[in-house]
């Protein structure tokens, strides 16, 4: 394959991928008090297809993205209880997750030009806020949040809160609050 095709493969790659994470996924900042107030970038994509969870990883290693895989394995996946409106049952689940400044940052660089739908508004946002928590960045630690920062946050938490936007279901305050 001459440069040109791989260029186009990864395109292809990431176009998809893009269009997982609109679909499947969550994009979003993780707000957490204990011990100390932190935002956390994360995304995760649900799925119960455990290859198509791998492809994506695959693809992400190849731009030299880390990806933390939980509850499943393509050939021995965990069985996870999933709660739907009829009750309990089991079903085979897997996620993929990218989680902090630097991992959410890389993986929103390269699918974002591809996003269309509905969560390409906060993707904006977290990418943003990535960017400007990166840039904050010191020797050893980072400088507490801003006003820029906790308003970012704000943002997001009121697209998640319009019903008409990306989720019916209530954010849970006795859970960790994720937006």
């Amino acid at each position: 394959m001459d440069n040109q095709q791989v260029s186009q493969l990864n395109d292809t790659d990431l176009a998809w991928i893009a269009g997982i994470v609109e679909g499947e996924g969550y994009i979003g900042l993780s707000k957490r008090i204990k011990p100390e107030l932190q935002y956390v970038p994360r995304i995760q994509v649900i799925n119960s297809d455990g290859l198509m969870l791998e492809a994506i990883g695959k693809i992400l290693e190849k731009r030299n993205i880390a990806y933390y895989k939980h509850r499943w394995d393509v050939d021995h996946r965990r069985r996870v209880k999933i709660y739907d409106n009829y009750g309990k049952r089991n079903r085979k689940m897997g996620d993929i997750v990218f989680v902090g400044l630097g991992r959410v940052k890389r993986v929103l660089d390269a699918i974002l030009p591809y996003m269309r739908g509905e969560r390409t508004e906060r993707a904006k946002l977290v990418l943003e806020f990535c960017n400007y928590r990166l840039g904050k960045k010191t020797e050893n630690n980072y400088a507490p949040y801003s006003d820029y920062e906790h308003n970012l946050y704000n943002k997001l938490r009121k697209i998640v809160e319009n019903p008409r936007d990306y989720t019916l279901n209530p954010l849970r305050d006795d859970i960790v609050q994720t937006i």
